[in-house]
């Protein structure tokens, strides 16, 4: 478990991230693309000691999941699945509010079918379609 402190662009929201590995993912889902004017880079994070909670957004971007942001500066905070099921109530914590990635790499891309030609990542990496990551989850969820 590695302990990461985060923050938003203006400060008005800052948390400690608890992350089981010190791998993160990007998606190229084209919802996470509009989200975060690019690839969406996150971990897998539980999130504590949060401070600003009444300064955080939350958008419903599907019946599944929802997305929490600083309502003063923008800043994307997480990704987080409200769907019943097994991965309900998990959050993706946008890796750019990590104060420190330091001792963190990039190990998967998933939704690469959505990715466009205009970047790639180098470096082995797990890569899977949507359809794999829904297999994965073995879930009702249906994208993000």
């Amino acid at each position: 478990m590695v302990e990461k402190t985060c923050k938003c662009l203006c400060g008005a929201v800052s948390f400690v991230a608890e992350i089981e590995t010190t791998d993160f993912g990007v998606c190229h889902c084209k919802m996470c693309q509009r989200w975060s004017s690019g690839p969406s880079l996150t971990a897998d994070a539980e999130i504590n000691n949060l401070t600003g909670e009444n300064d955080i957004t939350f958008y419903q971007s599907s019946e599944w999941a929802q997305r929490a942001f600083c309502s003063k500066c923008g800043s994307n905070l997480w990704y987080e699945i409200i769907a019943e099921g097994p991965n309900f109530g998990a959050k993706y914590m946008s890796a750019g509010v990590i104060d420190d990635l330091g001792g963190m790499k990039l190990a998967t891309e998933i939704f690469i079918e959505e990715k466009p030609d205009a970047y790639c990542f180098s470096g082995d990496l797990l890569q899977m379609t949507g359809e794999e990551v829904f297999a994965a989850h073995s879930s009702t969820e249906n994208g993000n």
